[in-house]
């Protein structure tokens, strides 16, 4: 059969069946990011496609294409799987490997086949298809043989990929020579980042693994940052008391949340507190004030949640009000990015601090 004849088979089943490759593309996603969810696995994202037309017919139409039918193309259906470090992909394409049988002839590790001067996304490529056990269910019974191509990699890998994509330059004999060199740093620089974002990913990890005993040890040392103050806040018996306190006046209950945890590092930073030792030894010795403050600030308010380290803001209210200072005081309220007419809260920090002050 000459090859224009056979293109045209080919495309005329790929008209046939693309309803077919459509449902199943999209149930190769909602499958893969059930798998992922099930594992606790959180990419950045995950994406499918199925080919179009246009592009089907571009490749057939290659002069190194062999394709006798359809079913020869194995990327009609398409996921891509774009994840926040590159180390995560060998353990996601380790899951999936468990629940898909991937064709090893077609697929291809892009990371170890690319020489270092080549230009190019390096990626992992699956050519997947379900397993037995899955094509027993109904909703994937009609899919038998079918063909999935899966990409995993890394958000920088995706960027250079996309990039290189727009640019149009896919070899190194296609780059301009004055240009080449640029590309290769580059190339260089964004494999040197995914490798420094797994090292301070792993730093972080351990920093905070260490923490707990670090802030029972030698608190001084422990400069505030919002993994320090997270834990100081959940494991300080001070902070807790006060907390719960402060709640209880709400008859509400405490809840983490990572914006609040920032804006109080900016308030506290604003009041000269920099360690958590600092922090532990304010609380303390404003300890009645704060609670007899926000006893008369929460007044007959209800709220069912109360966010953690709300005795923070009142730790503020309450030093901005011993300085005496309103200049001082609308800065906090600026800088911390506290809400509210600014002016009228201005006259009920004053105006509470007295009255606590009083009872105190």
């Amino acid at each position: 059969m000459l090859k224009d004849d056979l293109i045209q088979k080919i495309l005329h089943e790929y008209d046939e069946k693309y309803s077919l490759h459509s449902a199943f593309t999209t149930k190769q996603e909602h499958l893969i990011c059930e798998l992922l969810h099930e594992r606790s696995f959180a990419p950045h994202s995950v994406t499918s496609r199925v080919k179009t037309r246009q592009s089907l017919q571009d490749k057939l139409s290659r002069p190194d294409a062999v394709y006798a039918q359809l079913s020869d193309v194995t990327d009609i259906s398409g996921v891509r799987i774009t994840t926040y470090f590159s180390d995560d992909v060998d353990k996601i394409a380790e899951h999936l490997d468990r629940e898909f049988e991937i064709v090893k002839e077609y697929s291809v590790d892009k990371r170890k086949t690319m020489d270092a001067d080549r230009f190019g996304y390096l990626s992992l490529h699956y050519v997947a298809k379900l397993p037995g056990e899955r094509l027993k269910l109904t909703e994937y019974r009609r899919f038998p043989n079918l063909l999935c191509e899966i990409q995993i990699r890394s958000i920088l890998q995706h960027a250079w990929a996309e990039i290189e994509h727009d640019l149009g330059y896919k070899t190194r004999t296609a780059v301009p020579q004055a240009l080449r060199r640029r590309f290769s740093r580059l190339a260089g620089l964004l494999e040197l980042a995914d490798e420094e974002f797994i090292t301070i990913r792993n730093a972080l990890t351990a920093y905070r693994d260490k923490l707990p005993e670090e802030i029972k040890k030698s608190p001084a040392t422990i400069t505030l940052d919002k993994l320090s103050l997270a834990q100081f806040l959940k494991s300080n018996p001070v902070a807790k008391n006060l907390d719960t306190t402060v709640a209880s006046y709400f008859g509400a209950t405490l809840y983490d949340d990572d914006r609040a945890l920032e804006n109080d590092l900016i308030q506290m930073n604003f009041l000269g507190i920099k360690t958590i030792s600092e922090l532990e030894a304010s609380l303390q010795s404003n300890r009645e004030l704060i609670l007899k403050f926000s006893k008369s600030w929460i007044g007959s308010l209800g709220e069912s949640q109360i966010v953690r380290g709300i005795s923070l803001l009142y730790l503020g209210y309450v030093l901005v009000a011993q300085s005496g200072s309103r200049d001082y005081a609308l800065r906090f309220l600026n800088e911390g990015n506290i809400g509210g007419e600014h002016d009228e809260v201005l006259k009920d920090i004053f105006t509470t601090y007295a009255e606590a002050e009083v009872e105190f």
